[in-house]
Formats: C-alpha cells, sequence, structure tokens
C-alpha cells in the first residue's frame, strides 16, 4: 500500500486554521490519545482561517489543515468516510471562522494507530535534553495493514492516508490534495 501526505485546497500558500489550544486538550484528544473527549461535550472548537483564505474557497474544498496537526473535514468527506471507514476516524463538529462568517466543519481524531516509521532510516535531530525529534521521515509500506487514515504509534503527529484514500477521494470528487508524506 502507498501512503502520502493529506494537504489542502483552500489556497496556493498554505491556508492554515488556527485552532487556540492553550490547555492542550485539543492535541492530547486528537493527536496524542492522552485524555478522553468529554470536554468536547460543552464545547465547540472554534478556529480562524488564515487572512489568505477566502470564504468562497473555504466552502469548496474537504479537507482543511490546522496548525496543531488536527485533520479539519468537510460534512461531505466526513459522511463519506463515516460510510467506507467506520471505526477509522470520530468526528466532532468545529466552526472555522472566516473573514467574520461562521462555517461548520468538523475536527477528526484518527483510531488507528500504526508503527509506519521505519526509524532505522529516518533522521533525527537531537535536543539539548537528548530527546530526539523526528527530522526527515521514512515510512515502512510492507508493514502497513489495510487503512484509509493513520497516525504513526511512537510519532503520533504523523498522519498518512492510503492510495484507498487517494482513490475514495476522486471518484467522490472530493476537494484534497495529496503529497509524498
Amino acid at each position: 500500500m502507498k501512503l502520502f501526505g493529506i494537504e489542502s485546497l483552500v489556497s496556493n500558500v498554505g491556508g492554515l486554521i488556527s485552532l487556540p489550544d492553550s490547555r492542550g486538550r485539543l492535541s492530547k484528544f486528537f493527536i496524542w490519545n492522552e485524555i478522553d473527549g468529554k470536554f468536547l461535550n460543552f464545547t465547540v472548537p472554534r478556529g480562524e482561517a488564515q487572512a489568505d483564505v477566502i470564504p468562497r474557497r473555504l466552502q469548496t474544498v474537504d479537507y482543511l489543515e490546522s496548525d496543531i496537526g488536527i485533520p479539519i473535514f468537510s460534512q461531505k468527506a466526513r459522511d463519506r468516510l463515516l460510510e467506507v471507514a467506520p471505526g477509522e476516524v470520530e468526528f466532532y463538529e468545529c466552526v472555522v471562522v472566516c473573514k467574520g462568517k461562521e462555517y461548520s466543519f468538523f475536527l477528526g481524531k484518527i483510531l488507528k494507530y500504526q508503527p509506519l516509521i521505519d526509524e532505522q532510516r529516518s533522521t533525527f535531530r537531537l535536543l539539548a535534553e537528548g530527546e530526539r525529534l523526528l527530522d526527515e521521515a521514512v515510512y515502512q509500506d510492507a508493514k502497513v495493514t489495510d487503512f484509509y487514515m493513520a497516525r504513526d504509534r511512537e510519532f503520533c503527529e504523523r498522519l498518512v492516508v492510503s492510495s484507498q484514500f487517494v482513490e475514495l477521494c476522486k471518484q467522490d470528487g472530493l476537494e484534497v490534495g495529496f503529497s509524498k508524506p
């Protein structure tokens, strides 16, 4: 199975969505899988589109990138993923504010964590405290099991999609971009 990075097509210059996370709860839940998501019963996360994002384009894309690494999906993408990949992604409503207007999207919590990165072939930087920081990741396709989207088990910030996900997007006309992971 071939792996890909996932990108937003909302603008030519990236166009991230800023998700405030001062307490770290969003990243601890959506990326690091360290806490439960009960806090989402009491709040709807709000993101702010960067200045280069225009509302007309925001309404046509099916995937947005956040500044903290949480994937954001349109209703259309969410509905399709729930249909073809139940149990791989959980979705939580969020609001994206762009030029003062609010738009409904969904934060995606990827449920598949797999050993995706080949640590022997990847490169790392050593931090002053002795901790390794993944610099250039090399993925091990041979050990990957069947999935649409997954995060690496150890380097949880690394999110990839499969060729199966790419084909789904092409078939369904989902506005999602892809790159080498």
